[in-house]
């Protein structure tokens, strides 16, 4: 199995990922991914992520594991693309060629079909990142927003085998899906769902019960059909 020696590796998260996105993807990786001997998955590949899974999932075994990996020096370089993610540096630190979920850097220039040869995820901005911010609070206002409960899988970093979520609400402008994951706000993702690909940057998050509502906006994003939205608005 590749990436053995790198618990991380093994189980699809960065050094800096919180305990709910390592628990999230271990479930993933036993179940839908059917790694899990009795779903047909090699018993010493399981076994190998049942070994990170119990190191990562552990905080005073996590902490000694760090130590080892000289975790401090690699959470340092992921910290400013994935973590890091300040309105004022998230993105005009990076590139207009490059992607801004992954850092692959993009031989040409972007075009709004271009895609990122890492993580297939649509290099070409957004119109709302070149506008100014009242601009787009005022826009917003007359941007239709679509009641949806599509289902679309949300990658925190990559590569990730994803972790399921639900839409709440979609425009072309942003998404609000649900998830019991504790995401962190101005977190850059990748999100995909049957008609749309993106990466979105959370604005704000709300508990609502035993899940929690997370509100972003596009960054990127690809969408097959945007004719719903343009007949709501006109």
């Amino acid at each position: 199995m590749a990436n053995r020696r790198n618990y991380y590796r093994i189980l699809y998260v960065q050094p800096e990922a919180p305990t709910a996105i390592i628990q999230a993807s271990y479930r993933t990786l036993m179940t839908t991914l059917a790694r899990h001997p009795k779903l047909g998955g090699d018993p010493e590949a399981a076994a190998l992520i049942n070994k990170a899974y119990a190191t990562l999932n552990d905080p005073d075994k996590r902490k000694a594991y760090d130590k080892t990996l000289n975790i401090a020096s690699l959470r340092s370089n992921n910290k400013a693309l994935h973590l890091d993610n300040s309105e004022d540096h998230s993105t005009a630190s990076i590139e207009h060629n490059q992607c801004l979920f992954c850092g692959t850097v993009i031989a040409q220039n972007p075009t709004p079909d271009t895609r990122c040869p890492s993580c297939n995820s649509p290099i070409k901005r957004t119109e709302m990142q070149s506008i100014s911010k009242e601009q787009q609070i005022f826009d917003r206002r007359r941007i239709p927003r679509v009641l949806k409960s599509d289902p679309v899988k949300v990658f925190p970093n990559w590569p990730h085998p994803g972790i399921e979520s639900r839409i709440r609400d979609l425009s072309p402008e942003g998404i609000n899906f649900e998830t019991d994951i504790e995401f962190i706000p101005k977190q850059i993702l990748k999100i995909t769902g049957a008609s749309f690909d993106s990466i979105a940057r959370i604005i704000s998050i709300k508990r609502d019960h035993s899940l929690h509502s997370v509100h972003a906006e596009f960054l990127t994003v690809a969408f097959q059909n945007l004719g719903s939205f343009l007949s709501t608005n006109a």
